[in-house]
């Protein structure tokens, strides 16, 4: 994905950058090492990297590097996180929620763990007329205790707003110590 980091520098390559949660979730504001698909390190060196730069919470799957989960992903994937947590960081994973596996949303109970799970809506503000936001079941009676749903005009409010200029204080980590 292309996108525009730090003093303008705009690259489609980077694997990994830093910054403030900017998005409102309950780690907004901490300082965040974000991973673009599959870390290249292993769990140990990628959290030694971590402490490094007092890093509060590890973000799996930005720049939407987890859409369409891949089976080979998994258990690289549950031993980043398990090792994450045991080491005390918060960590959040960017995934679709229709293919996420079960393995990886059993960390669900664990206080520091969470999913986002990421609708892509373009051109949002051009929509006209009523568009509503469902949480659904996998079938009728299946999972759920039952349905909710609201609309995008209650999704879009300011508290629950970030604009884009909020993510281009990311610093890309480009081959160097981090």
């Amino acid at each position: 994905m292309e996108r525009e980091y730090n003093n303008n520098i705009v690259k489609d390559n980077i694997t990994d950058f830093i910054g403030k949660e900017v998005e409102r979730t309950p780690c907004y504001g901490m300082k965040t090492y974000f991973v673009v698909g599959v870390p290249k390190l292993s769990p140990v060196e990628l959290i030694n990297k971590m402490l490094k730069h007092d890093i509060e919470q590890v973000y799996f799957g930005a720049n939407h590097s987890f859409k369409n989960w891949k089976d080979k992903w998994t258990d690289p994937m549950f031993d980043y996180i398990k090792e994450c947590l045991n080491a005390k960081f918060h960590v959040t994973i960017d995934v679709d929620p229709v293919t996420v596996p079960e393995q990886i949303k059993q960390f669900l109970s664990k206080p520091k763990f969470s999913i986002t799970y990421a609708i892509v809506i373009p051109n949002i503000d051009k929509l006209k007329g009523t568009v509503n936001i469902k949480l659904d079941d996998e079938d009728f009676e299946a999972t759920n205790s039952g349905v909710w749903s609201t609309t995008i005009e209650a999704i879009k409010v300011p508290n629950n707003y970030t604009g884009w200029d909020a993510y281009k204080q990311d610093e890309p980590v480009i081959n160097k110590e981090a």
